[in-house]
């Protein structure tokens, strides 16, 4: 048995102020077309296939990247380069990703997508989610199975699969994929921990965070050198934002014409939160 781990999809961007061709200043950049999502500028490396979209009247969106697995894999042959150096030179000009998928290849192992799920479904593996399904596949000769963990609009989904199958490859050795897909702000937790510990210790910590589990292929397959993962704390909500703003002055203004009404604020507050908490 022998383990390889990469990125396999990441979506990130960088501030509108920024510089978007010098992310990947050797790299040619074809305009085509109107992009989507409000982008009003869609631009392809035809090399690569990479896409970046630009040009949106919201300037919070940024400049856009988009690079799948084939892409990833376009990009580490045409620059000679892996996902950590990747990831170093994309947060250094300050990118911030919404979506990372972190990958595990078991190549000429035992473990199967219906061994993963007669753990899970025993105890003998702990997955950070409830949710979860079985997809018996055949492509050729070969049985595609996949099995996964948690929802595809959360903001972790794990996915166990045979990749010899997804490819078509018959009579060849064993490929087992394990595939966590993170999105929002878990992604790009993850897209920093790839850039500041190395691509390998980062998906084995998340992998090994999301399912727990004592195998000892699995366990091989996460080696040595995991990363536990940091969380970056969430921004504040927009309601948050309204009442740590508009709220906080009005009630700052109240407080010094009347010192009395601080305590009757928070009397009053304290009643509406045993109302929620009571379910009235």
């Amino acid at each position: 048995m022998y383990v390889t781990r990469h990125v396999d999809w990441l979506s990130f961007s960088i501030k509108s102020s920024s510089d978007w061709r010098s992310v990947f200043p050797t790299f040619a950049f074809t305009f085509s077309g109107r992009g989507s999502h409000g982008y009003r500028a869609k631009y392809v490396n035809l090399a690569t296939g990479m896409v970046i979209q630009t040009d949106s009247a919201d300037t919070e969106m940024g400049h856009a990247f988009q690079l799948s697995g084939d892409v990833l894999s376009n990009l580490r042959r045409e620059s000679g380069s892996d996902d950590t150096a990747l990831s170093q030179r994309s947060v250094r000009v300050g990118g911030k990703a919404s979506r990372i998928d972190l990958t595990i290849n078991v190549h000429e192992g035992k473990l199967t997508p219906r061994a993963v799920q007669s753990a899970v479904k025993s105890g003998r593996a702990k997955a950070k989610a409830i949710a979860s399904r079985f997809v018996e596949g055949k492509n050729g000769d070969i049985e595609g199975d996949t099995f996964y963990i948690g929802s595809p609009t959360s903001d972790r989904q794990f996915r166990a699969y045979n990749k010899s199958a997804e490819l078509g490859i018959v009579d060849g050795a064993s490929w087992l994929r394990l595939e966590l897909e993170l999105r929002r702000i878990r992604a790009d937790g993850a897209f920093r921990s790839c850039a500041l510990n190395g691509v390998d210790a980062a998906v084995a910590g998340h992998m090994a965070d999301f399912l727990n589990w004592g195998d000892l292929e699995y366990q091989a397959a996460l080696g040595q050198e995991a990363v536990q993962p940091v969380d970056i704390p969430r921004r504040d909500t927009n309601r948050q934002r309204w009442l740590l703003g508009q709220v906080a002055q009005a009630l700052a203004k109240e407080i010094c014409v009347d010192e009395d009404f601080a305590l009757k604020f928070w009397s009053s507050v304290g009643e509406a939160v045993d109302l929620i908490k009571s379910g009235e």
